[in-house]
């Protein structure tokens, strides 16, 4: 425990369903979490309790200060998981919220508990660093990812659809960008498929350093770089410098950051440069179809899990069938 740091931590539990968990993840460290885990629920069926940690910071307990703020945000977070999850006819659960005080030595290594090793399309499977490689995953590619704090496990539907997309795309060889790299899970996959280099970008420092620790426990420094900045940012900046553009652009973010990066698109990739877009509401799949030929791109490949939605977009002008 380094100086000055809590021996205490806020534990906020929220009661989920499967289908909801990683929505219920996400919005838990958008608010501000320092850490999440989930569990099953005794009897429950598919019933999960996903449980986040929170530093207390300038709290005077449950009725002020920053913890009440973060409560808010988290109840503010599961209104709009229950009204999309409504809109597609699924069931989140009562996302009823509980909270409790928690010594750190409780939940530091607790949560490593419920990480599982997970089979991603017909290639991977992702195996903590803690966990045996199952026996069942004989011939698969061995992603070692240690999340951290940082988003992507692989246990996310949009997640398993940009494996399944980037499966589906000329990745051997290829100059990759992985934006929103999080974990750097993707960023990983494209190595292991044959990726002559990735370039692995995140706005977050903290998942910087994630993924910089999961490429470098992976051994594969040489082949994906990860560095700290915003969307296309770095990319643009590399290009501008004289270095060659990616022939691949990897995006598994929500709809407004992908919006916003898709203009730009085209000056940091190649001619026949592709596109996996991922962390898409099936909602929202006509907006960002829009948004793609306005930005001179056309879809090769639709694919739909859970209501969310992942595409693999190619430039309209390069468009070849697939293998």
């Amino acid at each position: 425990m380094s100086e000055g740091r809590a021996s205490f931590w806020w534990e906020v539990c929220v009661l989920t369903r499967e289908a909801a968990w990683e929505a219920v993840s996400e919005a838990l460290r958008s608010a501000g979490a320092d850490g999440v885990r989930a569990e099953a629920v005794p009897e429950g069926g598919d019933a999960l309790r996903v449980c986040a940690y929170v530093l207390p910071h300038g709290r005077e307990g449950e009725g002020g200060g920053a913890f009440s703020a973060f409560l808010a945000d988290v109840r503010a977070g599961l209104e709009r998981i229950a009204r999309v999850f409504a809109e597609l006819g699924l069931d989140a659960g009562p996302l009823d919220v509980s909270s409790r005080e928690v010594r750190e030595e409780d939940w530091a290594e607790a949560w490593k508990a419920f990480f599982v090793p997970l089979f991603l399309g017909e290639t991977f499977v992702v195996v903590p660093p803690w966990r045996e490689v199952p026996p069942e995953a004989e011939g698969r590619r061995v992603l070692r990812i240690d999340p951290g704090m940082a988003f992507g496990t692989g246990h996310h539907p949009s997640t398993a659809l940009a494996v399944e997309l980037l499966e589906a795309a000329r990745v051997s060889g290829a100059r990759v960008l992985d934006v929103g790299t999080g974990s750097g899970i993707l960023a990983l996959a494209a190595c292991a498929l044959g990726a002559r280099e990735v370039l692995a970008v995140d706005v977050d420092p903290l998942a910087v350093r994630v993924a910089w620790e999961n490429v470098a426990a992976a051994g594969v420094s040489d082949c994906v770089r990860v560095v700290e900045g915003d969307l296309l940012h770095p990319a643009r900046e590399a290009v501008k410098a004289g270095a060659p553009p990616f022939d691949l652009l990897l995006a598994n973010l929500l709809l407004e950051p992908i919006l916003r990066l898709l203009p730009e698109a085209p000056e940091v990739l190649s001619p026949e440069g592709s596109l996996v877009l991922s962390g898409v509401l099936r909602s929202e799949r006509d907006p960002l179809e829009a948004a793609l030929a306005a930005s001179g791109f056309a879809v090769r490949a639709v694919r739909e899990r859970e209501g969310w939605v992942g595409i693999l977009a190619a430039r309209a002008s390069a468009l070849r069938p697939l293998p």
